[in-house]
């Protein structure tokens, strides 16, 4: 891409300027060429360079620049320097992740050499640990080297490593006898120090999974410092950390970047006291005065600056999922000498869009690519003067681009701990007499013995009295809507009930036994995972596999492949990758002629997977439908037809799908979404209706029973406990209920711009 851009006047132009230490403006810069101008510019420079852009551009700008840099041959690292999300907090910590990547940052500024820095006006706010304190924290041990070991547990500890019993993550350190354990942000494993007496014996790597020795090695370089510390004066910026005559700022989007700004006075005046604020964050009159003496590269998305250098560069019209339309376009431009580069997410969607343009191109004809990468890369753009296009896959079939929906989680029976959980008058089950109203907790006197005592008001103005000790007798009623009749004392009816209910669970139990026995010893579908469309399917996914999510895939093609029926539960955090698995498991149900059902909790849960499945699957011939409330009774009659006929390749839906009226003929997999939203009676009809088909359940949150079916073996499970890059991992807290962490908890999010 840069040997194109070495063409252009405009871009050559705002470099030359850059190299005289000139400040320049830059416009209309629009967000697909970002990562191209901002990577060619950075290159040309023999400086660091500082990204100043909006928090939610961040990552984006990140992804593209890495993937540029990499494809033009470049060995030039960019950092991310995020906002410490806890600094104006004294009770929560900052995030390992954060932590990190803001460590990498420090270090690096004390090494030879020149990094690109992407950060965002709230990260140049802060008030941090000035560099001369930090770069203290830079120690290098070596084999033979004597140190006391409470030297290095006391240095640790003052810079915020936590001591454990087992080192597992960041910034984490660890002591037992002669052995110290440290797990260092420079690196991906902890390192482990061998002592004999004050002496280090040997120095190795580990694995913190399985222990096994990584890499050993004779010296070794540690940072020991962790940026989200609390203690220690903080006095400076990131600023500080990079020589202005060694520095140009990239002021991404002025209009973006004043925005953002704005929105943080708001915040810091309506949420942060005075205090909190002189403490932690520079105003920005001081961040501008920081900042004055940097060469600076100020872009604007439109025009607006009469002596801006203008980059006259345009977006490529709409392709609407239409191959032709785009085959069309890529002719007449190459006719006109432009150069196309096309850029797809991997390799097996650059072969899927080569095969389609070779189909559509008479010999002599063609419309000709000049180049194939795989990147990520959401837009491309059209930069006449430097005769270039680029386009992205996903401009072509306008993928990936809705949100996805949050995951809801309900409670369901919750035992009672403490009557301060309870309210006069509310519907409370005892065990041995029945369903009651709660009528509060009266103090008696018994035989000269005071205490206090439940009352539990029963039909015909019966009144029972129990012990306070004994609370564990008696559940909250959690029903349905319709109110339950109450139980009389001195009467049958609450046994006979009791005795019912357990009658028909035994009968329930056994017909499930059963169901489960008949799965165990049935021969299953053998399908066939092998052949080109599958592979290009899999390689159509845009985004990498975590190593759980690929473990998974792997497992559940295994069972699918084998003549043993799957029953599989696949366990993992909402967004890891749970949806991708199912998708896979019924593509290879329908490339084999057979039917997928996949219920869902939820309607809205319905439609998500509806467009889901849809986008992912947009390039092949698979008739895939949705059934829930939300589709009228003509319409649903229509696809209950043509499901009965073989005629629906997917099925989506709701509770509807245990209908009476819903007959798949030919099924090859039933995948069950957010299991623990659905009674047993609901998932065993499944099984009991399409007896011969594979089962695949998702669920972030497994039900004892089904968790206890897995563990003890009955079923098979996956677990996927690796985050995609870029979501972060649940960070778990336990701490005392005081409003002031709820409210610290809060302001973290509302801050973040994110959800509570």
């Amino acid at each position: 891409m840069f040997s194109f851009l070495e063409k252009s006047p405009s871009a050559g132009l705002v470099l030359e300027k850059l190299k005289k230490k000139s400040n320049v403006f830059a416009e209309p810069v629009p967000a697909a060429f970002k990562g191209t101008f901002y990577s060619y510019l950075a290159c040309g420079q023999d400086k660091n360079v500082i990204i100043l852009t909006s928090s939610d551009e961040m990552y984006r700008i990140y992804s593209e620049m890495s993937f540029i840099l990499k494809e033009n041959g470049i060995e030039r690292e960019i950092l991310l320097y995020p906002e410490d999300d806890s600094l104006i907090y004294s009770r929560i910590k900052a995030s390992y992740e954060i932590s990190k990547m803001r460590s990498i940052v420090y270090r690096k500024s004390f090494e030879s050499g020149f990094n690109i820095i992407i950060t965002d006006i709230n990260a140049l706010m802060e008030k941090i640990t000035g560099p001369e304190r930090i770069r203290d924290k830079i120690i290098k041990f070596h084999r033979g080297m004597k140190i006391k070991q409470d030297a290095i547990a006391s240095v640790l500890a003052e810079s915020g490593y936590e001591r454990c019993l087992k080192t597992e993550k960041v910034f984490d350190y660890s002591i037992r006898g002669g052995i110290v354990d440290i797990f260092s942000p420079d690196f991906n494993y902890p390192v482990r120090l061998e002592f004999f007496g004050d002496e280090i014996e040997s120095i190795r790597f580990y694995s913190q999974d399985t222990y096994n020795t990584t890499k050993e090695t004779d010296e070794i370089v540690l940072f020991l410092f962790n940026p989200g510390e609390k203690e220690g004066k903080k006095t400076s910026s990131i600023m500080d950390f990079f020589v202005p005559a060694e520095t140009i700022f990239f002021i991404d989007d002025m209009d973006l970047v004043k925005k953002e700004v704005m929105e943080k006075i708001e915040k810091v005046e309506k949420y942060i006291t005075e205090s909190e604020s002189v403490k932690n964050i520079y105003n920005i009159r001081t961040v501008l005065s920081k900042m004055a003496p940097y060469t600076k590269l100020k872009t604007y998305s439109f025009e607006k600056n009469k002596n801006a250098v203008k980059i006259r560069v345009r977006l490529n019209p709409p392709f609407k999922r239409d191959i032709d339309a785009f085959y069309s376009y890529a002719k007449e431009e190459t006719a006109k000498k432009m150069n196309i580069i096309l850029v797809s997410d991997n390799e097996g969607e650059t072969e899927h869009l080569k095969e389609m343009i070779r189909e559509r191109s008479p010999e002599g004809q063609d419309a000709r690519i000049s180049a194939f990468m795989n990147g990520d890369i959401e837009k491309g753009y059209v930069f006449p003067e430097a005769k270039l296009i680029v386009i992205s896959n996903r401009e072509i079939f306008q993928r990936y681009k809705g949100k996805v929906l949050g995951r809801l989680k309900q409670g369901n029976l919750k035992r009672i701990k403490h009557t301060i959980e309870l309210e006069e008058n509310d519907l409370i089950v005892h065990r041995e007499h029945g369903i009651g109203i709660f009528g509060g907790v009266k103090s008696l006197s018994f035989e000269g013995i005071s205490g206090d005592f439940i009352l539990i008001k029963y039909a015909g103005d019966d009144k029972l009295y129990i012990p306070i000790h004994k609370i564990d007798m008696i559940d909250k009623y959690i029903g349905t809507e319709k109110l339950p009749s109450l139980s009389k004392l001195g009467t049958e009816f609450w046994k006979r009930t009791r005795e019912d209910i357990q009658k028909q669970l035994e009968k329930m139990a056994a017909e499930l036994l059963e169901i489960y026995a008949k799965r165990k010893t049935a021969e299953g579908i053998c399908f066939d995972i092998t052949g080109g469309e599958y592979e290009a399917f899999e390689n159509a996914f845009i985004f990498e596999e975590t190593p759980d999510q690929a473990k998974a895939i792997e497992t559940v093609k295994r069972d699918m492949a084998s003549s043993k029926q799957m029953d599989r539960l696949v366990c993992g955090d909402a967004g890891f990758g749970k949806t991708e698995v199912a998708m896979r498991a019924a593509f290879i149900a329908v490339k084999n002629g057979y039917q997928a059902v996949v219920m869902t909790a939820t309607t809205l849960l319905a439609q998500q997977h509806f467009n889901s499945f849809k986008e992912r699957m947009a390039d092949y011939p698979v008739k895939i439908e949705m059934l829930s409330r939300l589709v009228s009774a003509g319409r649903k009659k229509e696809i209950l037809e043509k499901a009965s006929k073989g005629g629906i390749d997917i099925i989506i839906g709701t509770h509807a799908l245990v209908g009476p009226n819903v007959k798949i003929p030919n099924p090859g997999v039933v995948i069950i979404d957010e299991e623990q939203h659905f009674g047993v009676k609901s998932k065993e009809e499944l099984r009991k209706r399409y007896p011969g088909a594979d089962l695949l359940t998702l669920t972030a949150t497994p039900i004892p029973r089904t968790l206890y079916f897995s563990l003890s073996g009955i079923r098979d499970i996956s677990i996927i406990n690796t985050p995609p890059p870029g979501k972060r991992r649940i960070e778990t807290y336990i701490v005392n209920e005081r409003l002031a962490v709820v409210k610290e908890i809060i302001l973290r999010e509302i801050l973040r711009k994110g959800q509570v």
